[in-house]
């Protein structure tokens, strides 16, 4: 337990540290978060009564290792990096790369080419039935008034 007396120089250690993204792993199977002091970047543990040591000062030290989070991070980037396009090596590879892509592109405008063009038959469609409407109604109004259409 910290006793009164002991905090106010804990916690101004604690001020001069900065959380890492790795933790101590020891043979026991405890797992302690590290420190680092800003000051020289040396890394800290804390043990259970409030005291700081190197975590490899401990007994049965076995490695450090980074955090889950920052392992996820890690690999998320690594991943983006990997699907990231790479630069081709030669002038082949170029040419292989730019005829993919035109024809990528040509693929992609057939596809809306031929969505713009069901498009129209639907209008043509709506258009016929107004035009229909369209005459009948004047065919209604015209015999209300007498006339012929």
């Amino acid at each position: 337990m910290l006793r009164e007396g002991d905090s106010l120089p804990y916690l101004r250690f604690k001020q001069s540290l900065l959380e890492a993204d790795h933790q101590a792993v020891y043979h026991s199977g405890k797992i302690l978060p590290v420190w680092i002091r800003k000051a020289d970047s040396k890394l800290f543990v804390e043990t259970d009564n409030y005291t700081w040591v190197e975590p490899t000062a401990l007994p049965g030290f076995v490695r450090l290792e980074l955090l889950p989070e920052e392992r996820a991070k890690r690999e998320e980037k690594t991943q983006h990096r990997a699907d990231a396009t790479s630069k081709p090596k030669n002038f082949r590879e170029l040419q292989a790369n730019a005829q993919k892509s035109a024809w990528n592109y040509l693929a992609d405008r057939q596809a809306a080419n031929r969505q713009q063009c069901l498009n129209q038959s639907d209008l043509k469609a709506e258009l016929q039935v107004l035009s229909e409407l369209s005459r009948q109604d004047a065919q209604i109004n015209a015999q209300r008034k007498g006339q012929r259409f």
